[in-house]
């Protein structure tokens, strides 16, 4: 990247509740659909030494900020694309598309760990695969949404419960594909507007009796009905993977992704195509943008004869592992409003009611009491992978550790909590989820 690339950039301000930004940003939406999605946003964020007008950073300020993401964009090429500058109360922040996020992730890492920068600066990734925040910050809309809190699309999607469309799907659902064909042609002459839903269960049920070619014309016929639709294109490409074309597959997938970008489904097959071909780099980013859409995926992934070749693979074994992968049922439930958090780790799976009633009200009742604090909330991990871990927690928040660790170790104690059982310190505003807080406290009360 030149320094001629940031001296075009669109310039805007807005304010919004009380504070004034300036946006500055490319002239032109960058291509971020080719070769594949970056499905990654990475947000660099950097305290400004000197402030101007309106608290944004001055222009000698800004210039030192920029000389410094030249150099970033330099080194990641190929894995970032450049959204915008984004100036407020003494910040400038930096905003990318990003490819592949962990050679960013172990730069900026090494980056900070060895002081090697001209100025101060934390950095963000996440998930972006549908580019809602990427396309947020190039069309000024960035702050519409910032308070909402819903965090849609963080949560598993189980289903909905659907009324049946009739005895050809029923049957299709219940993969008796031979029963489907002459229900579901059945269905074609009598209810015409499901066309398309019923050519392409019939494309389906072909596809998985090994019926290529009569699937192939029935996928045709979908994608004559709903060109804009990416599942015809990824079922053509299932079938050309199964005929040993990977050329046309990975054709194929493409253009499913190009519909829909953000879609697990195609990104899994298109890593199948490059697991087939040998192009393992290709495989191995396929499957981090697939995993971050659907963790769960990796099941699939996990049973998959497709990846057959890569079962020895250490990064490949690392990214589908299932070990210290599953859910907290519970959450933190309130902000702590206290100077430090207590979590207590119980090293068994107990359930939220269990849990709640053996240990979580009697101490939180007790330091109430005793105004030694309160209990936040807590969880129940759930792992997936078989050999990790077991393991329960619940926080509690509290300005005074020598008289909240006694209470709460004597209530655990008289709760027969596993001996196992400890407490781990930290200050409000590190993480209270690491068990490497300032001070590891064990049950019996010591300080």
């Amino acid at each position: 990247m030149s320094s001629s690339d940031f001296e075009n950039l669109q310039s805007s301000t807005l304010e919004h509740e009380g504070i004034h930004y300036k946006i500055e940003k490319q002239a032109e939406h960058p291509n971020l659909e080719k070769p594949f999605p970056f499905g990654f946003i990475l947000q660099l964020v950097v305290e400004s030494k000197e402030n101007g007008e309106n608290e944004w950073p001055t222009s000698d300020e800004s210039e030192v900020i920029k000389g410094f993401a030249k150099e970033l964009l330099d080194h990641f090429r190929g894995d970032c694309v450049f959204l915008a500058f984004v100036s407020s109360e003494g910040v400038m922040e930096i905003m990318c598309a990003a490819y592949d996020p962990d050679p960013i992730h172990e730069h900026l890492t090494q980056r900070i760990e060895s002081e090697n920068h001209p100025c101060g600066f934390q950095y963000a990734l996440a998930p972006d695969p549908e580019w809602k925040l990427a396309f947020s910050y190039l069309d000024g809309t960035f702050l519409e949404n910032s308070e909402d809190e819903t965090n849609e699309g963080m949560f598993l999607n189980l289903g909905d419960v659907e009324e049946s469309k009739g005895p050809g799907f029923d049957a299709l659902d219940g993969q008796d594909y031979e029963k489907a064909i002459p229900l579901l042609n059945e269905q074609l002459s009598s209810t015409p507007s499901l066309e398309y839903d019923i050519v392409m269960g019939l494309a389906l049920a072909r596809c998985e009796l090994e019926q290529y070619e009569e699937a192939r014309n029935h996928v045709n016929r979908g994608m004559e009905l709903r060109p804009e639709e990416p599942n015809p294109p990824r079922l053509l490409g299932v079938i050309q993977i199964r005929t040993g074309d990977y050329d046309r597959a990975e054709k194929s997938f493409v253009k499913c992704l190009e519909l829909k970008p953000a879609y697990a489904c195609g990104l899994h097959n298109l890593a199948c195509v490059y697991s087939l071909q040998k192009r393992r780099n290709e495989m191995i980013k396929m499957l981090k943008l697939c995993f971050a859409l659907e963790p769960l995926r990796k099941f699939d992934v996990a049973a998959d004869s497709d990846f057959d070749g890569y079962r020895d693979d250490e990064e490949f074994q690392e990214l589908t592992s299932m070990d210290g992968f599953g859910f907290d049922i519970g959450s933190i439930a309130r902000e702590n409003p206290h100077s430090h958090t207590i979590r207590v780790i119980i090293p068994e799976t107990i359930d939220p009611i269990e849990r709640g009633e053996r240990f979580e009200e009697p101490v939180d009742e007790a330091l109430s009491s005793a105004e030694a604090g309160c209990v936040l909330g807590g969880g129940t991990r759930i792992d997936l992978g078989g050999e990790s871990e077991k393991k329960c927690h619940f926080d509690i928040g509290t300005d005074d550790l020598e008289q909240a660790i006694p209470i709460i170790s004597s209530i655990l104690l008289n709760s027969s909590c596993p001996p196992e059982t400890f407490l781990v310190v930290n200050p409000v505003g590190d993480s209270p989820t690491s068990e490497e807080g300032e001070r590891i406290v064990p049950i019996s009360g010591e300080v």
